[in-house]
C-alpha cells in the first residue's frame, strides 16, 4: 500500500476554566465561541484534530501556539511572552483525553492533557479519525492591554502547521 501523507484539520475548539479535572471542568464558552479572558488566570482550550484525507501518522507529536493581535505565531514555552504554560491543580501532563467535542472516530490513547510544552505522542492516526488535546495556560498582563486580541493553534513536531484550521479560538483580553 503506498504510503499515504496524513491530512490534518484543528476542527474544533471550546475555552474553559481551570475548575475542575477533565470531565468536571465548566466551559467559558460554547463550542467555537470566542470569549474575554482576564489575564493572571489560568484557563484551558481544548481542540480536536482530525484526520479527514485517510492518511496514517505514527506518534504525531503535537504544539501549541499563540498569535497576539495578528503578528507571527509564535510557540508558547514555560517562559514564553503573552501567553505560556500553566501548571493544573486539576489533572496530570500526559493524562488522556476523553472524546467531549468530537464524535468522529476518537483515538483514546492520546496523552492529550498537557501542562507543558509537548503533548508527548498520539498513537497512530490511522486515517479518517479525531482526536482531543487540551492544555492549561495564563495570558501574562506585564505582555498584554485589554482589548489585545490573542488565537491559538496546534501544529505537529513533524509537519509543522496542520493542512487546515477549520476554527481557531480568539481569546480578547
Amino acid at each position: 500500500r503506498p504510503y499515504i501523507a496524513p491530512v490534518l484539520d484543528q476542527d474544533s475548539f471550546r475555552l474553559r476554566n481551570d475548575d475542575g479535572n477533565e470531565t468536571t471542568a465548566t466551559w467559558k464558552a460554547a463550542i467555537n465561541q470566542n470569549a474575554s479572558l482576564n489575564a493572571d488566570e489560568n484557563f484551558r482550550c481544548r481542540f480536536v484534530v482530525q484526520e479527514t484525507g485517510g492518511g496514517a501518522s505514527a506518534n504525531e507529536g503535537f504544539r501549541f501556539q499563540y498569535q497576539l493581535n495578528s503578528g507571527s505565531w509564535t510557540d508558547i514555552t514555560n517562559i514564553s511572552s503573552v501567553v505560556n504554560w500553566a501548571s493544573s491543580p486539576n489533572y496530570a501532563d500526559g493524562t488522556d483525553c476523553t472524546q467531549q467535542l468530537g464524535t468522529g472516530t476518537f483515538i483514546a490513547d492520546n496523552n492529550g492533557l498537557v501542562e507543558n510544552e509537548f503533548t508527548g505522542a498520539v498513537t497512530d492516526f490511522a486515517g479518517n479519525d479525531e482526536t482531543e488535546i487540551e492544555g492549561c495556560f495564563t495570558i501574562v498582563s506585564a505582555d498584554v492591554s485589554n482589548g489585545d486580541t490573542i488565537q491559538l493553534r496546534i501544529i505537529t513536531d513533524a509537519y509543522g502547521a496542520l493542512t487546515s484550521y477549520t476554527n481557531t479560538p480568539s481569546i480578547t483580553v
